[in-house]
């Protein structure tokens, strides 16, 4: 059984889908409001009833409530896009017993499930070094399109690649030329740790939301000694030998390096949040939505 078909997992969505309904006064999750004004489904306004309009349009329980003549005005919703990019590299694997993956996968349906209720073009692909399969995910076809999307990952194709995030965005951009909300949901460890430089570029291209999935073993390093390592992207062994002052050190790099990626994607305009796996979905994913202005807040 995939994760979506399980008791109260989309119930679970529909309710915190009505909680930012709520806390967006009404403006659906991934909407965006024009200046313009139009025949759209939201309403925006009342004014005074002229001469030669659309009588169809007259707000009845207004008029009659206040003994003049109300006709609504409709504001215009415009389609938006959404991506969403999933880090398909063998160092996702990690995590118990929840890993990486499975939470960067999991959060990408939920973000797709939620902006498949507005009024957007939603597409999910997997990428190592370049951006592969990417697919148009409706409501109809969400469930197929991530076991497609599962299956791809699970087959080991993709974890033979290297993470190579500046080729990989460079890819997507190359590809994709409309403007939107793009989730990259990733552990960002790859050799060059080139995330960084490439978010100045990105900024350019599309709003973004940089959502970094880690494992307990990334942040510290419990064990100490003598060891043998394999990179599980670049399969090279190396013998390493961890002191506790290695492992702090270790550890102080790391968070240096996720304080670093924060600071560069709030600097270009950005959003960043970083979700541990095993820590649970659902409170992450709200904070996720609401740092992105799915809300109704902060689309550009």
């Amino acid at each position: 059984m995939y994760f979506f078909e399980g008791p109260g997992f989309i119930q679970s969505l529909d309710s915190l889908k009505l909680v930012m309904k709520n806390q967006a006064r009404g403006i659906r999750f991934g909407e965006s409001r024009s200046k313009f004004f139009g025949s759209g489904l939201e309403v925006s306004h009342l004014k005074n009833y002229s001469t030669g309009e659309d009588v169809k349009f007259i707000d009845w329980n207004a008029s009659f409530r206040l003994n003049r003549t109300f006709i609504k005005v409709f504001s215009e919703t415009r389609e938006n896009n959404v991506y969403i990019l999933i880090d398909s590299s063998a160092s996702m694997d990690f995590g118990e017993p929840e890993t990486k993956r499975d939470l960067a996968v999991k959060l990408a349906y939920c973000i797709a499930y939620l902006a498949s209720a507005g009024s957007n073009k939603i597409y999910a692909a997997n990428f190592c070094d370049s951006v592969k399969n990417a697919v148009e995910i409706t409501k109809t076809n969400i469930n197929a399109r991530f076991k497609e999307i599962i299956g791809r990952a699970a087959s080991g194709a993709l974890q033979n690649r290297p993470t190579r995030l500046s080729a990989a965005l460079n890819s997507f951009m190359a590809n994709f030329k409309r403007r939107g909300l793009l989730f990259v949901i990733s552990d960002f460890f790859d050799g060059g740790l080139s995330i960084a430089d490439s978010v100045a570029k990105l900024a350019i291209a599309q709003n973004f939301c940089l959502i970094q999935t880690l494992s307990g073993d990334d942040m510290s390093i419990s064990d100490t000694g003598e060891f043998k390592y394999e990179d599980s992207e670049t399969l090279e062994t190396v013998e390493i030998s961890l002191t506790p002052e290695a492992a702090a050190e270790y550890s102080s790099r790391v968070s240096a390096f996720c304080a670093a990626l924060m600071a560069k994607a709030l600097k270009y305009g950005g959003s960043y949040k970083m979700a541990r796996a095993g820590g649970g979905h659902m409170q992450i994913l709200k904070e996720i939505l609401l740092k992105t202005g799915f809300s109704g807040s902060g689309q550009r």
